[in-house]
């Protein structure tokens, strides 16, 4: 059985939890032209269980609640597993930059901060470092799915597939990046706002390296998504050596299910864990691996070095397969 959202129902949902009424109109004006549905509580109990039942896309949570901080409600979110890995926006009208920097270093940090009073521009670029949005006023529908039969993950076939691949459209915009903080003894990975939004689309080699299995996500009898991984004999480690989805069929489960296929396939062969890696430039894709229950790991600073990504440095995750499943479902 297949069922979705009406063509006239919005493609993302949202959850505010504020008692100000100000605050909650200013987000949904600023999110009206991308097509948001926005659900608003101010209690607690109430805002625990519509995320873990609704599963938004992204919740906007205020320090300043009437009857319990902000800072404990997040610590609920990330602790709880069916809320763990949704965006979280954590905001105030009066907390200082020290103590959102303080917050930022705990495990159950939100994925961004900010002060009250702030622009529209302000709140759409956090958003977009967390999620893809559409142009405003473009938004374009996006099936929920349980069962839908036009959607498969097939093995990769290289005569049939490579030149659909290699048309995927790859591309992504971020506003954020991962930068190093560097101590005398200290490496600290930070993830930053930049100056100006970017754009960029990663080189899509299929013979750069040496993955085993290659899988393609299929809608509707076209190619929308691509995973290729190997497996370690010595450290039983799965290596995802690509993981693209065609920027349309996005926030749609495509890249869920290609990874959840080479997750499975992996487990049954005996790996332990799974391993990424990308460039700090891709947060938005890093914040998809941690949905997808993975973790930060480990950097490299010269990786890039005279290569075309100069510049940029490889960001590591991993996923620890002999761990109960985890993620959003």
């Amino acid at each position: 059985m297949t069922f979705g959202y009406p063509a006239d129902v919005t493609a993302f949902s949202a959850l505010i939890i504020d008692a100000d009424e100000a605050a909650s109109s200013s987000i949904r004006s600023a999110l009206a032209p991308f097509g948001f549905e926005l659900t608003a509580t101010h209690d607690d109990s109430e805002a625990m269980s519509l995320a873990k039942t609704a599963t938004p896309d992204i919740i906007f949570l205020r320090v300043e609640l009437p009857h319990v901080s902000g800072f404990s409600v997040c610590n609920k979110l990330r602790r709880a597993d069916e809320t763990k890995y949704i965006p979280l926006v954590l905001y105030a009208s009066d907390v200082s930059a020290e103590i959102f920097d303080q917050h930022r270093k705990l495990k159950t940090h939100a994925d961004d901060y900010l002060v009250l009073p702030f622009r529209h521009g302000e709140l759409v670029a956090a958003v977009r470092g967390l999620m893809q949005l559409p142009e405003p006023g473009r938004v374009q529908t996006t099936l929920a799915t349980r069962a839908d039969q036009r959607r498969t993950v097939r093995a990769f076939e290289p005569d049939r597939d490579r030149a659909a691949v290699q048309a995927l459209d790859i591309g992504f915009e971020t506003a954020r990046e991962f930068i190093v903080h560097r101590s005398r003894d200290r490496l600290e990975l930070v993830a930053v706002p930049l100056a100006t939004p970017c754009s960029k689309r990663f080189p899509l080699d299929l013979d750069a390296d040496p993955w085993t299995d290659g899988y393609v996500a299929i809608d509707e009898g076209s190619v929308c998504g691509f995973i290729a991984t190997s497996l370690g004999s010595w450290s039983s480690r799965l290596t995802i050596h690509h993981l693209y989805v065609a920027r349309a069929h996005r926030r749609r489960g495509m890249g869920r299910a290609l990874v959840e296929h080479v997750i499975a396939a992996g487990r049954a062969a005996g790996a332990v864990t799974a391993w990424a890696e990308t460039s700090n430039r891709n947060y938005p894709g890093v914040q998809a691996y941690e949905r997808l229950g993975f973790v930060l790991c480990g950097f490299d600073l010269s990786l890039y070095s005279g290569t075309p990504a100069e510049g940029e440095f490889a960001v590591y995750l991993a996923r620890d397969l002999r761990e109960p499943e985890r993620g959003r479902s």
